[in-house]
């Protein structure tokens, strides 16, 4: 039994094969890519083949292309396949990490699974400052099926689409099963280890099977929201869109001002509230002082300080 990198690196050829199963158009179309100029930039994370970033050029668009992926494996791949943009080797939080104005940003292919909490935290925060003023960042989480809102573990992989792949390639049929198994490793962190199983049988009838292990992290899109909160991504729900086992929820970034998204007006006044709920009148008063915030409108957004302290 190998290790998932194994695929990624050792078997890139044969992950590109059995990747090349999403509507690509019409997932970077909801995007909205298309709309963008010349001037924007799109970014790639987790990028492995980069389909979208080549299905993306081959439909015209003539923007700065990124793809970011740890796998030098992946980049031939990509790069024998037709991609044409700027291939970063590396990991996610170092490779966006050099990165700025981006107009959109996105993670296909429920590859946050890949990485465990404190990383995704940590990869929200150079996502927004990576992001223009008015940049989207999309990421692709499973159905509540799999994992609901609380991120309970369902388990119920087998009725996913992609559960089953199977693809001809050259004469060669490949089937994937993923996952082939599953256990639960934490389950409070909500961590599994699941085994992907791909067998490629030639014209001849010779089969060859490869068994990887595949450690994931299933993150709610509570914990996501969380995340996104906490580096000032804003929920921007109409891009949000369905994909035929998973959804693509979208994110915005923060404007510079606060007045000006209704998202934080709402937070601030939730936080006023909070305080006065809890606080003695003298603690009221040295809070709004320490805010800056004016003691005969407390209806007005909230500074930022008085929000941090709660």
């Amino acid at each position: 039994m190998l290790d998932s990198n194994n695929l990624y690196s050792d078997y890139a050829e044969l992950y590109a094969i059995i990747a090349d199963d999403r509507d690509f158009v019409y997932e970077l179309t909801k995007m909205e890519v298309l709309k963008l100029d010349s001037s924007s930039t799109f970014v790639e994370l987790f990028a492995g083949p980069a389909y979208h970033s080549t299905t993306l050029k081959k439909m015209g668009w003539d923007g700065k292309i990124i793809a970011i992926d740890s796998s030098k494996a992946m980049e031939d791949v990509a790069k024998k396949r037709g991609f044409f943009g700027n291939y970063i080797c590396s990991d996610a939080i170092s490779g966006l990490s050099t990165v700025t104005q981006a107009q959109v940003i996105c993670i296909p292919r429920y590859s946050i699974v890949l990485v465990d909490h404190d990383y995704v935290k940590q990869l929200f925060y150079v996502i927004a400052n990576a992001l223009c003023s008015d940049g989207f960042f999309f990421i692709e989480i499973h159905k509540d099926t799999v994992v609901n809102e609380q991120a309970k573990i369902h388990g119920d992989w087998e009725r996913l689409g992609i559960y089953r792949r199977e693809v001809k390639n050259q004469g060669t049929s490949i089937e994937c099963l993923w996952p082939f198994t599953t256990k639960a490793v934490d389950i409070e962190k909500n961590i599994v280890d699941m085994c992907v199983k791909i067998t490629s049988t030639n014209d001849a009838g010779k089969q060859d099977e490869f068994i990887f292990t595949s450690r994931e992290h299933l993150h709610s899109r509570t914990t996501l929201d969380n995340f996104a909160s906490e580096a000032r991504l804003v929920p921007a729900p109409d891009l949000n869109f369905d994909t035929s086992d998973g959804n693509f929820i979208a994110y915005q970034k923060k404007s510079d001002s606060a007045a000006d998204s209704d998202y934080f007006k709402t937070l601030g006044k939730k936080a006023l509230n909070r305080i006065f709920d809890l606080s003695t009148n003298e603690t009221q008063s040295k809070l709004i002082e320490k805010s800056g915030l004016d003691v005969e409108h407390h209806d007005s957004p909230l500074s930022l300080h008085v929000y941090n302290l709660l």
